[in-house]
């Protein structure tokens, strides 16, 4: 697996999860929203974890320092990061930036 990509989506203060800590949130490039759906309760996140140095290479000059390579192995997978129906699958860290990271990664 490869990043092709990570962008960061900010959070507006009107936002309920406005005060959440970031959560991450992989994107398999050609996946369509049936194949998406499909595979959203069987995600491969111990292969994601091991694309953490790429992200944080990508992530180090978007967020000026603000970030760590140990911030980011520190986070945790849930099935519920984004929404409680567990429609959302994602890592949840311990980074307190108002924001997402959203990952393009290639198989």
């Amino acid at each position: 697996m490869k990043v092709l990509d990570v962008s960061i989506r900010e959070r507006s203060q009107n936002d309920p999860d406005y005060k959440k800590t970031v959560r991450m949130y992989f994107w398999l490039k050609n996946e369509n929203i049936l194949q998406n759906m499909v595979r959203r309760r069987n995600r491969p996140y111990e292969e994601y974890r091991t694309l953490f140095p790429q992200v944080f290479e990508i992530l180090k000059d978007k967020v000026a320092g603000n970030i760590t390579l140990e911030q980011l192995n520190d986070s945790y997978w849930s099935q519920k990061a984004g929404c409680r129906c567990g429609c959302s699958p994602g890592f949840i860290t311990h980074i307190m930036n108002y924001c997402d990271f959203h990952i393009d990664i290639e198989a």
